[in-house]
């Protein structure tokens, strides 16, 4: 049983990670669905209290109903379980997941973000860097129907073994076929000793019974690239390593887990180095 945490704000994206993360999972998986609350009512607010239920017991009759409408279905699977929380929507779900110990995250992205947005960074891309759990970016229009292609984002992080045993760990269940890409920004840059790492781990060390293959590209834009790669590859998913950077760090330097954040329409699985 995997305890998978999907955090959800009445929106479209939201509803969509709920569907994704419902096919996604297996019946003995438990959903946690999780609002953060700011704790008022506000003239804002499409929430109406329901006699002789509180504010909390109405948000989560909200949430529900609202699942069962947009996912035209009558009642919810007995393994979900709606939450509603207090405080800073990126603390608050970070906090949450470690007190009850969340195994892995699927989080909704939006298709169209405005100026602050792209400049500040997302609740998504914070949750990224907070979450120190397998976290599934999953964009508005994404469906999961299994994962065949798969492209992984591959730099130094992958010469080490605990990372390649993730990916083949991952992979157990889903016996994709990954390619390992290396976009290198200056041509003299060298990937053969990690390349010789990946297969070694893999092949030799490993013994996976999944196909796989290593290419390098040539780009000084690497976000571009991956995706333009994963596009062209018809990958299912991208798998990337967060970047060892706190979120305030990321509001400064370029992060190419938040160019991917706001630019893919591919899900994104960030694993922690």
């Amino acid at each position: 049983m995997r305890k998978i945490l999907i955090p959800f704000d009445f929106t479209e994206v939201a509803l969509n990670a709920v569907q994704y993360a419902l096919d996604f999972s297996g019946d003995e998986d438990e959903l946690h669905i999780i609002h953060v609350h700011s704790g008022l009512l506000s003239i804002q607010s499409p929430l109406m209290l329901k006699a002789g239920k509180d504010y909390i017991e109405s948000i989560k009759d909200e949430i529900s109903a609202t699942i069962k409408l947009n996912l035209e279905i009558e009642k919810l699977p007995d393994n979900i379980v709606i939450k509603a929380i207090n405080g800073d929507p990126v603390h608050a779900i970070a906090q949450y997941a470690r007190k009850h110990l969340m195994e892995l995250a699927i989080i909704g992205t939006r298709d169209k973000y405005d100026f602050f947005d792209r400049w500040v960074g997302t609740i998504s891309l914070g949750l990224v860097k907070s979450l120190f759990i397998p976290v599934y970016l999953v964009p508005r229009f994404a469906r999961f129907n299994g994962f065949n292609k798969v492209l992984v984002a591959s730099d130094h992080h992958l010469a080490k073994p605990e990372l390649l045993h993730q990916i083949k760990q991952w992979n157990d269940n889903h016996n994709a076929y990954i390619k390992f890409l290396h976009v290198r920004e200056r041509i003299n840059s060298l990937y053969n000793e990690e390349a010789e790492k990946i297969v070694k781990e893999l092949y030799e060390k490993e013994n996976v019974d999944f196909g796989f293959e290593i290419a390098t590209v040539n780009s000084r834009n690497i976000g571009d690239s991956l995706l333009a790669s994963a596009y062209n590859y018809q990958a299912d998913l991208m798998i990337v390593i967060a970047e060892n950077q706190n979120f305030m760090q990321s509001l400064l330097f370029k992060s190419l887990s938040k160019e991917l954040v706001l630019k893919s329409s591919i899900p994104v699985l960030f694993l922690h180095d």
